[in-house]
């Protein structure tokens, strides 16, 4: 991809809503906003809710037995590994 172009570009409507967004408001330090942050920030964000939805509905689910995890590969399973990963990473 050349300079400047991302995955958000594709979007129907990305250009039009960033030049208005560009010509109506001005940014901090007088730098026109850069929709591109925001659309990013709202993916995470999103991706964020999706995976705490599913481990909580997971935990509901597991009842008493929430501590003992499941022989399967699960998203929980996945998530308790990164955490644990980072936790052990950070303890050192």
């Amino acid at each position: 991809m050349e300079h400047g172009i991302t995955w958000f570009s594709f979007l129907p409507g990305y250009a039009a809503l960033e030049a208005l967004l560009q010509s109506h408001f001005v940014g901090v330090l007088g730098n026109p906003p850069v929709l591109q942050h925001v659309f990013a920030a709202l993916l995470v964000a999103l991706i964020l809710m999706v995976v705490s939805t599913i481990i909580r509905l997971d935990l509901g689910r597991a009842g008493e037995n929430a501590v003992v995890p499941s022989p399967n590969i699960t998203t929980r399973n996945m998530v308790e590994v990164a955490l644990e990963a980072l936790y052990s990473q950070s303890r050192q």
